[in-house]
């Protein structure tokens, strides 16, 4: 299963050259390999990243620009400002060469319930406050089922607060497909499904209950269930909710649904 991270043991010199072609739009001369303090260890853990999520590169340029800064490698920070968009200098103010403040203005695919993707295309590029914070930082060591569909309930229940419950869905979707008999996937996709007003076949709730009845119930810390801020206009509300039903009719005839009919599904219910 593809992971959203990996942990400060693959810095080395073979592991880095080991990764995606993308890695190469980083200038690490001026980085020591392996780390030697914990803002290295970071910045080669958001490169790292930004290999594999490119949505993450501009921000990871300027950081790794900055650190050029601070120690007097002007040439190597000007390369990374060039790559990251923006030849303002160091102390500009400037945390992005993005022209938007999302990541990406591209979602998954509507069906796309691979585990190891996050949407974060209502991400801010930059956190803004602990919560976000929080999140990202779920996201980028989310390394084993568990901590996935972890991951991604907690960026669903972010979604959901600013109103994109369409993308919440995929979220919880992807819990589900990371971690199936964990029922709280599926409870959160219940409470996107309720607020949305969307008629689905799947009696979410009932698997919920069914998974907590067979003893999979979690015994970790409390997890509320997220709330879903209404968009701004009822005519936006539409709009979202006609999205939010075109994705989730996608994702319940997708393989990933497929394979859960044949093989979760009928034990809990003795078929």
């Amino acid at each position: 299963m593809a992971v959203a991270l990996v942990g400060l043991a693959v810095f080395t010199k073979a592991q880095t050259s080991a990764a995606a072609p993308a890695c190469t739009a980083f200038d690490t001369s001026g980085l020591p390999d392996p780390p030697t303090t914990f803002e290295e260890q970071r910045l080669w853990d958001e490169i790292l990243t930004a290999c594999r999520y490119p949505e993450l590169a501009p921000t990871t340029h300027a950081k790794l620009a900055q650190y050029y800064d601070r120690r007097g490698l002007t040439g190597l920070a000007a390369r990374e400002r060039a790559a990251q968009g923006t030849t303002a200098p160091a102390g500009a103010g400037v945390t992005t060469g993005a022209p938007s403040s999302v990541l990406s203005t591209v979602p998954l695919a509507a069906d796309d319930l691979d585990p190891g993707h996050f949407d974060l295309s209502a991400f801010p590029l930059e956190p803004t406050d602990f919560e976000e914070q929080l999140v990202l930082e779920r996201v980028r060591y989310a390394n084993t089922p568990s901590l996935l569909a972890f991951a991604h309930r907690q960026l669903g229940r972010y979604c959901a607060a600013r109103g994109r419950p369409e993308l919440a869905a995929g979220e919880y979707a992807r819990a589900i497909a990371a971690d199936p008999t964990n029922p709280r996937g599926y409870d959160g996709l219940a409470a996107r499904s309720e607020a949305v007003g969307s008629e689905v076949n799947v009696d979410l709730r009932d698997i919920a209950a069914r998974l907590r009845a067979a003893g999979h119930a979690s015994d970790d810390e409390e997890e509320p269930e997220p709330e879903v801020t209404l968009a701004g206009t009822e005519s936006q509300w539409q709009e979202v909710s006609v999205e939010f039903n075109r994705r989730m009719n996608a994702r319940y005839r997708s393989p990933v649904w497929g394979q859960l009919n044949r093989t979760l599904f009928p034990r809990l219910y003795g078929r």
